[in-house]
């Protein structure tokens, strides 16, 4: 072999050796970032702060760090809810329902008594939050009938279709009459599906809901008929005869087994008028 050639293969080798990739540098471990970010925080909501940094970051995160952090921020349970209400607000939007989903577990995991920052941080969820979060908190605020968000569970239903039967179920769950005009408005102009939802919330508004429903027993519609009707079979009072005789003598048409379940309700709440009337008279009229 000719030196020039052999040390033009010497240099390659050299230049090859040289481009050979380096080893990848090891990801730290989790619990080591996790544990660590609490021990330089020191007290327990700088704790909570710094866990909730790690689990919703600004930017790109390790994702074995952010489920490390949500883990202990559960653990947290009540102490940790402040920082997870800031992260409902504040997060990346992707983020949003994912902080709203660990503040739902940490509420799980405790014994007995309500955080005061619980239900604020769920009413800021549909606030502030993306269509997934709304569709976590919208449910689970509904459960404790707290009447504040209301009109903002019916903001988030106008301006979000998809949030909207949730929205129609939990207003009937909270049973505040002042959503009974816009579960009118869904019984009357919502699609099949969601109107009928819409007419059994309003069965569980009380008088005002049965007042709308009665006067949908008379429109012109046949599906928004029967789907008040229907609503308001298992709710009606002797109050409500009248509206189940009108309904039976002019759409007994609209469907056989709910005529015959109108006729049926119609002679139990007479049979219940008649023992109420016999019992008044036969008490003695106070002096």
């Amino acid at each position: 072999m000719s030196r020039p050639l052999a040390l033009l293969l010497a240099a390659s080798s050299i230049l090859f050796l040289g481009a050979a990739p380096r080893p990848a540098k090891e990801a730290p471990d989790p619990n080591s970032v996790v544990f660590g970010a609490m021990a330089k925080a020191g007290s327990i909501p700088a704790q909570a702060e710094a866990l909730a940094a790690l689990a919703w970051p600004l930017g790109p995160g390790d994702p074995r760090v952010r489920a490390k952090a949500k883990e202990e921020l559960v653990n947290f349970a009540d102490q940790g809810m402040e920082a997870i209400w800031k992260a409902i607000r504040e997060a990346e939007p992707a983020d949003k329902a994912d902080a709203v989903d660990t503040l739902i577990l940490a509420f799980r995991r405790l014994s007995g008594g309500m955080p005061p920052v619980y239900l604020p941080a769920l009413d800021d969820a549909i606030w502030f939050g993306t269509r997934e979060a709304r569709l976590l908190a919208i449910p689970e605020i509904s459960r404790f009938r707290l009447q504040s968000p209301v009109l903002t569970i019916i903001d988030a239903a106008i301006e979000d279709p998809e949030v909207l039967p949730v929205a129609v179920d939990a207003l009937g769950s909270m049973q505040d009459a002042r959503a009974r005009f816009f579960l009118e408005r869904v019984l009357h102009e919502g699609k099949p599906g969601i109107r009928e939802r819409a007419a059994v919330s309003l069965s569980r508004l009380g008088e005002p809901g049965r007042t709308i429903l009665k006067s949908a027993t008379r429109s012109d519609g046949k599906e928004i008929r029967l789907a008040a009707i229907r609503a308001l079979l298992p709710v009606a009072t002797v109050n409500d005869i009248s509206s189940l005789y009108d309904y039976g003598r002019a759409h007994a048409d609209d469907d056989p087994a709910t005529a015959k379940a109108v006729e049926a309700a119609t002679l139990a709440l007479e049979k219940a008028l008649e023992s109420q009337r016999a019992l008044d008279a036969a008490s003695p009229t106070p002096r």
